[in-house]
């Protein structure tokens, strides 16, 4: 949709009116240019993917609700492997520990939220995508994102792109074969290789951010130290865009805030 507004605007701006028989010419390119890719992303509260012993089972949750576009999967309120999609967060549900066990800024999570809980490392707010090619296929190594946050400092500045990654069990690719449905018994689930492969439908648990514990004293106050640190930053608020181009760098489609 970005390239055919910009085609637009383009013919607009410029200030001179377009013979008639110029448009039919515009719309042939716009048809074109543009596939009917579709590209939704759903912000969620995951465990800290670095040695929480929840990510991998959050994960399959995570997969299986972006696949099947399901908002919950699992009881947050007992499990940690749960996947549930969130629309903000108070200034403890987003901070990772090192060093010590944690959960939504509180430590020693196993008595605070019981013993399903006791090893967590913190949480982290992740954008999760799901890409549907509608026919056409994509590579995961064209897809790139920003994210950014509304503070002054932008404290949450992430700009990055996968071409150089491969799929994993968090950015997984399904090809429907060579009849193109999905469902049938020459689809392949990619959860491997390079990222060059191509694919008809992805679904990534997503990029994102989170604030560590910081200052010195107990684990708690360390805890209340980055809690501190989101109450100076508040109010503001997260963008993430997601962006999926061909082999020449043309846009086909992108995410925008939910």
């Amino acid at each position: 949709m970005g390239l055919i507004a910009w085609l637009v605007s383009r013919t607009r701006r410029n200030g001179k009116p377009r013979l008639d028989r110029r448009r039919p010419r515009l719309e042939m390119l716009e048809t074109r240019l543009v596939p009917a890719i579709t590209m939704e992303q759903f912000p969620t509260s995951a465990p800290n993917s670095l040695g929480s012993p929840s990510f991998a089972g959050w994960t399959t949750n995570a997969i299986n609700g972006l696949e099947n576009n399901i908002s919950t999967v699992g009881n947050p309120q007992t499990d940690p492997t749960a996947y549930y999609r969130v629309s903000n967060l108070g200034d403890r549900g987003n901070i990772v520990s090192g060093g010590f066990t944690s959960w939504h800024g509180v430590a020693d999570p196993g008595t605070v939220f019981g013993p399903a809980f006791a090893n967590e490392l913190g949480n982290r707010l992740l954008f999760g995508l799901h890409i549907l090619g509608n026919g056409t296929q994509f590579r995961l190594s064209n897809l790139s994102f920003a994210l950014h946050s509304s503070d002054p400092s932008d404290t949450f500045q992430q700009i990055d792109n996968f071409s150089t990654d491969s799929y994993t069990p968090q950015r997984v690719g399904i090809n429907y074969g060579p009849d193109h449905i999905k469902g049938t018994g020459d689809d392949v689930r990619i959860t491997s290789g390079p990222g060059t492969q191509l694919v008809d439908e992805l679904m990534y648990v997503g990029a994102g951010g989170a604030l560590p514990n910081s200052g010195t004293g107990t684990p708690q106050e360390q805890l209340d130290a980055a809690k501190a640190t989101y109450d100076s930053l508040m109010p503001f608020h997260l963008t993430m865009v997601y962006t999926l181009v061909n082999d020449t760098s043309v846009p086909l489609a992108a995410a925008p805030p939910p």
